[in-house]
């Protein structure tokens, strides 16, 4: 069979040779080609369609190739742009970097710069409290050489600065101090305002901040007060490097864990009032579960007693006093100084009625622990608190002043314990805060509970990892606890046996007769009585002074009025005339 022209879509028929062969062959010279006509003309129309649908495709592929070179020029605009945006970031973090290193020098030298000038001031005012006591050891000597010659006589000790007084008899000393106290306020008297002389003064001001700021202390190295400065490793945990790297010391600590109030019903209604009456509403409130790894690392971030929010998880937790307010729902603050406050100033100052304290808060005659230098008392034993002074301080150990040793209480918590029974002003929130800054320092880490609270008010996220602290079981589920809430007083401790005659008198056996049994051995001699403590003897100057000088102004009084009296003119006082040119200038 013939291969036969393939033809393609579109095209027009070709003639076929074999079949029309005959047909052709008869067909004359113009038919044939009329027919070649129409058939070019077919594939010519063919062609230009063809031709035509070419240039279509072949111009929208011309626009796509245009369009992406286009965005290919445009994408080569946007990273060079993002090139010199990359290369301005990097020259100013390089200058950012340089520019917190010379502030890290700046800060240190400033530090430096603050302990020089602090020493110096502080010799600045060694020196003026050099110069105000010599001028008021110059005042006392003049005014002693002026004395009415009727007065008493006075002697004064060389180099020593006691004074003796001669009259009635009996011979006694004041301390340099408490002389120059003396004569301040008799050069005073009759005055209408009394001067404080800047002794006085200085030792208010440092009563006041010794007693607070010294609390406790830490010292830290120059390393960690460089690490202070230096961002952390995890950023989201910790505000800086230090506390990062102290971090493993509080994962060790355990937790000083709120308790359930339960108080003995024969003290619940005077508790109880209490409670309302200073507002420790707290103290019965509805214990939440704590979240141990918050409190570890919030008392860890808490590495400065003077800031006012604290770093946990990314979050800021607000630590002002109005914000613990705030949380425990306490009284606001009257006034500046509350109860307490002040006697730690007393208690600094040896002012303080120990006396007064014992009578509220223990048995009679219950002894006080002293220091070491027998100067002060320093607490008492657990077993001679009244009942409800027990209770208080069992209560206050877990939610004010925690502690957890119960067998000599500091005077620091009977104090408190004190103020309470009394029903004094106190302003709990001051004392939370620093108990917080103290865990920092050292101890178990106290009020977990709040803690937890106010991280959870922070809005805190508790992540599964997080752990919590084992269920406490029993009596240790509940304040007060123990053994003590037995009224039995503390066993006396056993007397040695007693001496026999005393050396000088004559025995029982001598003044019977001879005897042939032999005489019992004479004991040694009693021992002298323990020396009071310095408060004791501060305070017995202090009243004894106040006799002699009232005594003093009562003789000058009546000389003068006896003068007065003969026709004398009397001067004015020169501190008087002094006093009233600085009111008029």
């Amino acid at each position: 069979m013939g291969l036969q022209p393939k033809t393609e879509p579109g095209s027009p028929p070709i003639l076929a040779s074999s079949s029309n062969h005959g047909s052709l062959n008869e067909m004359s010279i113009s038919e044939l080609f009329s027919g070649l006509r129409t058939n070019c003309d077919k594939a010519e129309e063919v062609l230009l369609a063809r031709d035509a649908k070419h240039k279509a495709e072949i111009g929208s592929l011309v626009v796509k190739y245009e369009l992406e070179m286009l965005q290919r020029l445009h994408t080569k605009d946007q990273l060079k742009k993002k090139e010199q945006q990359y290369q301005n970031l990097e020259r100013k973090w390089l200058d950012d970097n340089d520019a917190i290193a010379a502030l890290r020098i700046r800060c240190s030298e400033l530090e430096d710069e603050n302990k020089k000038n602090l020493e110096t001031i502080q010799k600045l005012k060694d020196e003026n409290y050099r110069l105000e006591k010599e001028k008021i050891n110059e005042d006392a000597r003049v005014s002693n050489e002026m004395a009415v010659p009727d007065s008493p006589p006075f002697k004064r000790k060389k180099g020593v600065g006691h004074c003796i007084g001669e009259s009635d008899g009996a011979a006694f000393f004041y301390p340099s101090c408490f002389h120059f106290c003396s004569s301040s306020r008799m050069s005073d008297r009759g005055k209408g305002k009394a001067k404080v002389t800047p002794r006085k003064r200085k030792q208010s001001q440092s009563s006041t901040t010794s007693a607070i700021s010294g609390y406790a202390k830490i010292s830290l190295s120059d390393k960690e007060k460089a690490d202070q400065l230096l961002p952390p490793v995890d950023g989201t945990r910790f505000p800086n490097l230090y506390c990062e790297l102290r971090f493993p010391v509080f994962q060790k600590r355990h937790l000083n864990l709120e308790k359930k109030l339960s108080i003995p019903p024969d003290l619940r209604q005077s508790i109880e009032s209490r409670i309302e009456g200073l507002g420790l509403s707290f103290v019965d409130r509805e214990l939440v579960r704590v979240n141990e790894s918050w409190v570890q690392e919030f008392y860890c971030n808490f590495f400065r007693p003077t800031l006012d929010s604290i770093h946990l998880r990314g979050g800021q937790i607000l630590m002002m006093e109005a914000d613990i307010e705030d949380a425990l729902h306490c009284q606001p603050k009257a006034s500046d100084k509350d109860a307490y406050h002040r006697a730690e100033e007393e208690i600094h100052c040896l002012t303080f009625d120990y006396d007064a304290l014992r009578s509220v808060i223990a048995l009679p005659d219950a002894p006080w622990v002293l220091d070491a230098g027998k100067t002060k008392p320093k607490g008492m034993l657990f077993d001679y608190l009244t009942r409800e002074a027990k209770t208080w301080q069992q209560i206050l150990a877990h939610y004010v002043m925690p502690t957890t040793h119960f067998t000599e209480i500091p005077i620091d918590m009977l104090v408190l314990v004190g103020c309470i029974m009394e029903g004094k002003e106190l302003y709990f929130p001051r004392l939370i805060k620093r108990f917080m800054w103290r865990a920092h320092v050292r101890g178990t880490l106290p009020f977990p509970t709040l803690v937890t609270e106010m991280a959870q008010r922070a809005g805190i996220p508790w992540l599964p990892e997080d752990e919590s602290p084992p269920t406490v079981h029993g009596k240790e589920r509940f304040i007060p606890w123990g053994t003590w809430v037995s009224d039995k007083p503390p066993a006396p401790r056993r007397a040695r046996a007693s001496a026999a005659a005393t050396p000088g008198l004559p025995s029982s056996s001598a003044a019977a007769g001879p005897s042939t049994t032999p005489a019992a051995p004479i004991g040694p001699a009693p021992p002298p009585p323990a020396p009071q403590p310095t408060y004791l003897l501060v305070q017995h100057l202090i009243r004894l002074m106040e006799r002699r000088e009232r005594r003093i102004l009562r003789r000058c009084n009546g000389v003068s009025q006896m003068l007065v009296s003969l026709g004398a003119e009397m001067p004015p006082d020169s501190d008087t005339s002094s006093a009233e040119e600085e009111e008029q200038t």
